[in-house]
């Protein structure tokens, strides 16, 4: 009687066994599928589009137009523009033609945050980077404050180009202006006379939003050298409070270039930026950077 229990219990375990088995499996499997599935997606260059939100010097869209028309021939961004198709934001108060409006400046207030927005709930493929240099780095730094959750998830990977990243910052530090606060409060409002669409109101600032941006999308910070308009300080200040929010830093220091223009010292590391979003993103490159060397950029530039 006792051995007939035994072999029971026995005959248990072992039929638990192979359940728990199976359903493991099944599950692995389905995960593996899920993955496969997500890999698949990301690996089509046609899946993905960069949306870019640039500066000061493209505020009418013929200019920003023939901006885009520049960037897409550098040799900068062809790591990009060659396979993946790019939009461009189109800020409030932009002009169809014309020179650039060079007084419109909304230092990344609610109306800029809505644009990158409007430009992503628009696009039709299901994986975004984001890019934005000065003026639309900081629009996308805001745009995280009221950005729906089915926006945030098609993100994959953010650049932040000399962000504006806080506008009373970048005003008291120049040399010509005061650091004095009831100065900074004075000069934006002698501003929203120059551009009825600034707001002296509104203070919030793009660096406090960080937190707003999911811990899984990666960030690669980059900082001007020879900027005379964001200081590096405010970059560092930026990855400091990114890294406090425990997101995936990476930081590279462009020390030969200005604002508004890569020079040819730094175009090799602009060059692997573009290698490593890539690689981190899945998308195969033409360029043949091999894992190895995509490794190494990761080590270099990731901030630990």
């Amino acid at each position: 009687m006792k051995q007939r229990s035994g072999l029971l219990w026995l005959s248990l375990l072992f039929a638990g066994h192979l359940v728990f088995c199976a359903v493991s499996a099944l599950g692995g499997t389905k995960k593996a599928l899920v993955q496969a599935s997500k890999e698949d997606l990301n690996s089509d260059p046609k899946s993905w589009r960069v949306i870019w939100a640039q500066g000061l010097m493209a505020s009418s869209v013929s200019e920003g137009k023939k901006f885009e028309a520049r960037v897409k021939r550098s040799n900068v961004f062809s790591r990009f523009s060659e396979d993946i198709p790019w939009t461009f934001v189109k800020f409030p108060g932009m002009r169809d033609s014309g020179i650039p409006k060079f007084w419109h400046l909304n230092f990344a207030q609610k109306e800029d945050a809505e644009a990158v927005i409007k430009s992503c709930a628009e696009a039709q493929e299901e994986n975004l980077i984001l890019y934005g240099h000065s003026r639309g780095g900081g629009s996308i730094l805001r745009s995280f404050e009221i950005m729906p959750d089915d926006i945030k998830r098609r993100i994959r990977f953010i650049v932040l180009d000399a962000p504006l990243c806080n506008s009373t910052e970048i005003i008291g530090c120049q040399k010509f202006f005061p650091r004095d606060k009831r100065a900074i409060k004075f000069i934006k409002h002698a501003w929203s006379f120059l551009d009825n669409r600034y707001d002296p109101k509104d203070t919030k600032e793009p660096i406090n939003f960080v937190g707003e941006i999911p811990k899984d999308i990666p960030v690669f910070v980059i900082s001007r050298g020879r900027d005379i308009f964001i200081p590096q300080s405010l970059q560092k200040a930026l990855v400091t409070k990114m890294k406090e929010a425990d997101l995936e830093v990476y930081f590279f220091d462009a020390e030969y270039s200005t604002h508004t223009k890569y020079e040819k010292e730094d175009i090799n590391g602009f060059l692997s930026i573009f290698d490593l979003v890539r690689g981190k993103c899945n998308i195969p490159s033409p360029y043949n950077c091999s894992p190895k060397r995509l490794c190494e950029f990761e080590k270099f530039y990731k901030v630990s």
